[in-house]
């Protein structure tokens, strides 16, 4: 798709995702073995609650916890369109890079990894074939995060907007029945990072990255 402010979808492209001999490529691999994997034992109920939430539809998640921050700042008419466009469009293009970016590098998801470590050349991961995520992973490339590259943008935008990070903001989800509650916009980001690998979608550097 033709990005709607960016010059070309890879203007932001972000460097290659971690060598799988690496020591970090090695640290995030076992982290989200441990955490993402959907029996794991170090996952809290809280982080399980966490994971799940943002299983729910992005998109609608943000447009709903929008309209409801619109309302909340008494924002008249046009200074709500002006703040749906700016996170929207921030939004859309985000995730035109993102997917240029993961048809790139066609990085291989946790539970392809985990179970085929044993073919990576890192002596520091082992192969688990019987490991499997919390949740259904999604059917295309790891790297970047999605999730991470929309949440960015959209923060993004709405600090530039705001002028301030510090804006309270709410969002629900669909999946948990739950809304979370958040002191500053790039609060959501960091819980979609966390939030991603503790459902065993993602290698946290691809959140970062995203």
């Amino acid at each position: 798709m033709r990005p709607l402010a960016l010059r070309w979808a890879s203007q932001f492209r972000p460097r290659p995702p971690f060598r799988l001999a690496s020591r970090a490529y090695a640290a995030d691999f076992a982290q989200v073995e441990e955490l993402g994997r959907d029996t794991s034992a170090s996952r809290t109920p809280e982080q399980t609650a966490q994971a799940r939430f943002w299983t729910d539809h992005d998109l609608r998640q943000w447009n709903d916890g929008l309209l409801r921050l619109a309302a909340e700042r008494g924002l008249g008419l046009l200074q709500t369109a002006r703040m749906l466009a700016m996170a929207h469009v921030a939004g859309g293009d985000a995730m035109i890079a993102c997917f240029d970016a993961k048809y790139h590098y066609w990085f291989w998801r946790p539970f392809q990894a985990i179970p085929l470590a044993d073919t990576d050349g890192n002596p520091a991961t082992l192969a688990d074939p019987s490991w499997l995520p919390l949740g259904s992973t999604p059917n295309f490339p790891e790297y970047p995060s999605a999730h991470a590259c929309h949440s960015g943008a959209v923060v993004r935008a709405l600090q530039s907007f705001f002028g301030t990070d510090r804006v309270p903001f709410s969002l629900d989800s669909r999946i948990t029945h739950a809304t979370r509650q958040y002191e500053r916009l790039h609060d959501v980001v960091d819980d979609v990072d966390a939030a991603r690998v503790l459902v065993g979608f993602h290698f946290f550097n691809s959140d970062r990255q995203g």
